[in-house]
């Protein structure tokens, strides 16, 4: 039996639906507390968790005493409990109430310069609702998601983005789905702020330190002739804002610019953005996993 169909897979996913309507009918105040709950017991109970986002918060925020970074290591457990909650809470119908007001107008300010652009935030915030505001705001927003290996999981998690107005593309499509995207006039949306060493990429420096750094952002900019607008949306208080940086447009003609420039210019907002917010970021995902001695995907 392959691992998309184990028995197990099913359970987990009967459970999370039978958990799907309870999460709806508690009141959005009620849930925020218990996010908050839940992540600081797994912040003092996931010893192994809480070790790994210490270490990356050593490397990326170098400059912080060590009760900073147990404050932002239990603030991020919180965070995503609570990010993850909120998103199945959400009455797809009423995304744009849980907005500050101007957010969704500096949206509509940035994107209707454009005729496609690549909309490039990092897993900062809450980029399953940002998505969603994105589309209510009159925007067709294709977010690239990778698939869930449970496929159980995966289509549940496709049924909840769907409810909300998202209809990702997968990583493992073809290149020209993601350039038709942009070709019709539409937003791309792209969260390559991860080490995926089987992912052409640079070294380039990300908060810190160097780290290994996808280059298909910029390709993707190159072959279509399309701006990247690096944005993400962040909760401020019990609403969400967005934040969003310089538009960056590749100039094929200036040979001196690269596909290391364009990722390294990208990579500087993302990380003064995460600066900004650092109990939001993923501080747990292995940032700067890859060595330059390990990987032969460098572009």
């Amino acid at each position: 039996m392959s691992k998309a169909t184990k028995p197990k897979h099913y359970v987990i996913a009967i459970c999370i639906r039978i958990l799907l309507p309870i999460i709806k009918i508690i009141p959005r105040c009620i849930l925020f507390k218990i996010g908050t709950l839940l992540g600081y017991l797994i912040f003092k109970f996931a010893s192994s968790e809480r070790a790994k986002i210490i270490q990356n918060l050593n490397i990326g925020l170098p400059e912080l005493n060590q009760h900073q970074r147990l404050n932002i290591a239990k603030k991020c457990f919180e965070h995503f409990i609570t990010m993850v909650l909120d998103t199945l809470h959400c009455n797809p119908k009423k995304v744009s109430h849980l907005f500050h007001p101007d957010a969704i107008e500096k949206i509509k300010q940035v994107f209707n310069q454009y005729d496609g652009a690549i909309a490039l935030t990092p897993h900062l915030g809450n980029w399953e609702l940002g998505a969603s505001a994105i589309n209510h705001a009159g925007f067709n927003i294709r977010p690239i998601a990778k698939r869930i290996k449970m496929k159980p999981l995966n289509n549940i998690v496709e049924n909840i983005r769907h409810k909300l107005g998202i209809h990702a593309i997968y990583q493992d499509q073809n290149i020209r789905q993601f350039i038709k995207v942009l070709k019709n006039k539409d937003l791309l949306g792209i969260l390559p702020d991860q080490d995926i060493p089987r992912m052409n990429g640079v070294f380039v420096k990300f908060l810190a330190k160097e780290a290994y750094t996808p280059t298909g952002p910029v390709t993707l900019a190159t072959l279509s002739k399309k701006p990247i607008i690096p944005l993400a949306c962040i909760l401020k208080g019990d609403k969400y804002d967005f934040i969003i940086g310089e538009p960056i447009h590749i100039d094929k003609q200036d040979k001196q610019k690269n596909n290391h420039y364009y990722t390294q210019l990208w990579s500087n907002t993302v990380s003064d953005f995460i600066r900004k917010y650092p109990e939001q970021w993923v501080w747990m995902h292995r940032r700067w996993r890859t060595q330059k001695d390990t990987n032969d995907n460098q572009t």
